[in-house]
């Protein structure tokens, strides 16, 4: 029952502590995933909805997307995200689920197959803008079931600001700021996170290009992950790639986007290792506002 528990928290074993909640660590999207998530910079952008809260600042009209996330291991994730401005503030909605996969524990006596986890969260987000700059804020919910016997939930906070000038931008953002899951007698901290990154545009919506670049400072493995991604744009097709470095497993990404009109169809592939193979997809759509890429 105790090793069942373990394999199914999906915990990062860290010198202070083992972090639980990296739900919480999934990208918005297929194009966010397909660029390593490197998208504290990103703005007016719901797929860098997840990485930084002011992203959503500037925001025109109403933008959804959905994404569905499977791994090698029978593992699946989807979520949710939706941002629509109002006048000067945009508020921001998401919503996600994890499922493991099955596992059999025995508990001495008997064996039964339950699922070995499942996680789902939600966040309510606000960001608008001052001059140049935008602040935004996240409030997150998540609950945790390990194997159908041990259960936790927790609530946490994102704050986000960033800076525009023309056509780079700075940002930064600390993340999953709250309380611990405690399963059964434990706790176990959330992934805190504090990052920061700038990208970089040229051209246009129609033919141009897009660079990324981030850090991520993880509190309790007290190191650094840096990622960087690449998005070319030329009209109605979009090409990404992305590489995330680890002291555990560096983390290649690659994907790719069909335009059509206010709707867009977005794949993305990472790579850990030869054990750890993940695909995922999303649809997005815009109402209002101006097209984008």
């Amino acid at each position: 029952m105790i090793l069942a528990l373990f394999l199914g928290l999906g915990m990062r074993a860290s010198g202070r502590a083992a972090t639980a909640g990296n739900t919480l660590l999934e990208p918005a999207s297929a194009r966010s995933a397909g660029l390593a998530d490197a998208l504290s910079a990103a703005s007016a952008d719901l797929d860098a909805m997840d990485a930084n809260p002011a992203s959503l600042a500037g925001l025109a009209g109403t933008h959804i997307s959905f994404q569905y996330q499977r791994g090698l291991s029978d593992d699946a994730f989807g979520s949710i995200h939706l941002g629509r401005s109002m006048g000067g503030l945009t508020l921001g909605l998401s919503a996600g689920a994890f499922d493991a996969g099955d596992a059999v524990i025995f508990d001495g006596i008997s064996e039964r197959s339950v699922k070995a986890q499942k996680d789902w969260m939600a966040s309510l987000s606000g960001a608008g803008r001052l001059g140049r700059s935008a602040m935004g804020v996240s409030v997150k919910y998540l609950s945790s079931d390990i194997a159908e016997t041990a259960f936790a939930s927790a609530i946490a906070a994102d704050l986000g600001i960033q800076v525009s000038m023309g056509r780079f931008s700075l940002g930064a953002a600390a993340q999953n700021i709250g309380e611990e899951l405690k399963y059964v007698e434990r706790s176990h901290p959330l992934p805190r996170l504090a990052r920061a990154g700038g990208a970089y545009h040229w051209g246009n919506t129609l033919r141009g290009a897009g660079l990324y670049a981030d850090a991520r400072y993880r509190f309790e493995e007290s190191d650094v992950v840096p990622a960087a991604g690449v998005e070319l744009l030329r009209a109605p097709l979009a090409l990404r790639v992305g590489y995330q470095f680890s002291a555990r497993v560096d983390t290649l990404t690659a994907g790719a986007g069909v335009q059509f009109g206010r709707l867009r169809l977005d794949y993305a592939f990472g790579m850990a290792s030869e054990f750890d193979d993940r695909h995922r997809v999303s649809f997005s759509a815009a109402f209002g506002g101006e097209e984008r890429p």
